[in-house]
């Protein structure tokens, strides 16, 4: 099965967000820090606003596995918007002591690798405080780095 069509990808969205999503590793644990960092680099393609939320989390799904691919799935069974999965996934995968043991590793002990910009570093650090709905802004956090 050929595809005839020589369409550019960047004309189509759906192609875009194949795209995106093919960068993303796929999640090999289901350890906070690594759901945390996938859900943070899907939010960021999330909105882009290539896609409807449908279509969003279809294409989310082939990334996860085990409970999070369950999640996912009721998530798409009931209809529920990006928005509301990462909600439910933050109750469900984050209860407030696993959010704050995230945030302090993050902030606190400063996992900065090792070669990484530090503007790059604060913008992860700042997207996963969002992700965890962590209610500091970015000059707090940034201030805690220090």
């Amino acid at each position: 099965m050929g595809n005839s069509s020589h369409e550019n990808a960047s004309d189509n969205p759906v192609s875009v967000l194949v795209e995106l999503l093919r960068q993303v590793p796929a999640l090999t644990s289901e350890k906070p820090e690594a759901i945390l960092g996938l859900v943070s680099k899907l939010d960021e393609i999330h909105a882009l606003g290539l896609v409807d939320n449908k279509m969003f989390v279809v294409r989310v799904q082939p990334k996860v596995s085990g409970a999070v691919l369950r999640f996912f799935g009721d998530c798409l069974r009931n209809g529920k918007n990006w928005g509301q999965c990462k909600s439910e996934l933050l109750k469900d995968f984050f209860p407030l002591f696993i959010r704050e043991r995230l945030i302090r590793d993050l902030i606190v002990l400063n996992f900065h690798d090792e070669g990484q910009p530090l503007r790059e570093y604060v913008d992860q650090v700042f997207a996963a405080s969002k992700i965890l709905e962590y209610e500091a802004g970015e000059e707090q956090l940034v201030d805690s780095l220090s």
